[in-house]
């Protein structure tokens, strides 16, 4: 939303703190991304000084991956809809606004949509995704992430991801990691991907 909010040109900081001066409360979205980046920590230092209501939302990250003091604060788990009702029940009070159908079925909705929608964000990120194995794939780089080959296989795009890992650079401790998420999705040697050729 930043762009709507702050036009090409503003300082975007001077935004970000004039919200954090005007606004009541701060519901922070917190994914398993987002509370790796130094900025949101940083924003949330902010409007924590100021000693305004806050509630975390996780939708995917855990509560011992927030930052203290945030994790002190009463989390509402967007992803589970008995954790989210009440926080939103208090929202529709607070603002009168009552959803059609009710609180309950619009937490149970929430839950359902946010993992398509991250669903359909991860899709879009694919050339990322490969980008990431092949570095991944090489010495002195991070492990592969499960949930990057899960993707790969999701996508179809078996031959790509048997590539990069018979490449002349892997690893064989990342092939390796690569054969357990296959064999977890039941894609190694099951008739429809051929295993790929792991190196000792």
């Amino acid at each position: 939303m930043m762009p709507d909010d702050a036009p090409a040109g503003s300082e975007w900081i001077a935004v970000i703190r004039g919200g954090l001066q005007t606004c009541d409360e701060l519901l922070s979205l917190a994914s398993p991304e987002s509370v790796q980046r130094p900025w949101m920590s940083a924003e949330w230092a902010c409007f924590w000084l100021q000693d305004k209501p806050c509630t975390p939302l996780p939708i995917g990250a855990r509560i011992d991956q927030l930052w203290e003091p945030m994790r002190a604060y009463q989390a509402a788990d967007l992803l589970t809809p008995s954790l989210s009702f009440p926080f939103l029940k208090r929202l529709a009070t607070l603002t009168g606004a009552q959803p059609a159908e009710g609180v309950l079925p619009l937490a149970h909705e929430i839950a359902q949509e946010i993992p398509a929608i991250r669903h359909r964000q991860r899709l879009a990120s694919l050339e990322q995704v490969v980008g990431r194995l092949a570095e991944r794939m090489r010495s002195g780089s991070d492990n592969i992430a499960s949930d990057d080959v899960a993707l790969m296989v999701e996508a179809e795009r078996m031959p790509e991801l048997l590539a990069l890992v018979d490449s002349a650079e892997a690893q064989a401790v990342k092939q390796r990691q690569v054969a357990v998420v296959l064999v977890s999705l039941r894609r190694l040697g099951d008739g429809r991907v051929g295993a790929p050729r792991l190196k000792r």
